[in-house]
């Protein structure tokens, strides 16, 4: 029993490490996240303390047992368990698929971090396209304050990570985290399907936002126009994506919500 508790308990850990980062991985789009490669990924110590132990007692434990502690262990943390409860099959899915990772490979650590952040994030990406309006604006708002810290670390990496290319490793702080896991959470909860707005209601919308985005930065603007093109200022690509996310994300939940859905289904 005491050995089944620590596997639980590390396999929480391994919640928690992985998953501060995964909303801090390039995007294809303004918003939409792309699958994680493991270069992109934060060694985190839980990790190797998750197959450290599961290779330790890789004798010992039934292919039945292993399994059962994985899940179990998972399930300790509140987004394991939101996973487990709203999306039994793939959270079965995951456990089996960790549980055939070699726990003796090199880059063991890696492939469990991919497997956890493909799976939640796979399931994140399609709701939040037909979540309810306060719930999609909360997610924004978390990845607006964790794209805040990495700019204000070092505004290429805020570019990198916004525009899919290679970014540095990120680890967000504790209140960006939680705001990060608390929102993902939401969307695994949420069965919601929000009906998309027209594309009148979202030129109606956005057009005030542009316009002040316009005066704000002028010229600068421009960079909207092609922010991925070689000779694009990367720091203003940053600044202006992410002052439009925010100001988006600031405006009522009933005219955010439906911008948004657009965006990430975009």
């Amino acid at each position: 029993m005491a050995i089944e508790l620590i596997v639980q308990h590390v396999a929480a850990a391994l919640i928690f490490g992985a998953l501060m980062v995964a909303i801090f991985r390039g995007k294809r789009a303004l918003f939409k996240q792309k699958p994680p490669t493991g270069k992109e990924q934060i060694v985190v110590a839980a990790i190797w303390i998750f197959v450290s132990v599961l290779g330790q007692l890789g004798t010992s434990l039934s292919p039945f047992e292993r399994e059962r502690s994985i899940a179990e262990g998972l399930k300790k943390a509140p987004l394991g368990n939101a996973l487990a409860t709203n999306a039994p099959q793939e959270f079965e899915n995951l456990v089996k698929r960790i549980a055939a990772v070699d726990d003796r490979a090199p880059d063991a650590k890696e492939q469990i971090t991919n497997l956890v952040l493909t799976t939640v994030d796979s399931i994140v990406n399609q709701r939040v396209t037909t979540a309810p309006d306060a719930v999609v604006v909360r997610w924004a708002t978390a990845q607006a304050l964790g794209t805040r810290e990495i700019q204000q670390r070092d505004p290429i990496a805020c570019y990198n990570k916004i525009y899919g290319h290679t970014a540095q490793n990120f680890v967000p702080s504790e209140a960006t985290y939680n705001a990060l896991t608390n929102a993902r959470i939401e969307l695994l909860q949420t069965s919601a399907q929000t009906p998309q707005a027209s594309q009148a209601f979202l030129r109606d919308k956005l057009r005030p936002i542009m316009t002040r985005l316009g005066q704000r930065y002028g010229s600068r603007i421009r960079v909207l126009d092609n922010p991925t093109a070689p000779d694009a200022n990367k720091q203003d690509a940053c600044e202006i994506t992410l002052t439009l996310w925010e100001e988006i994300a600031h405006r009522p939940p009933e005219e955010a919500g439906p911008i948004l859905r657009a965006l990430y289904k975009s």
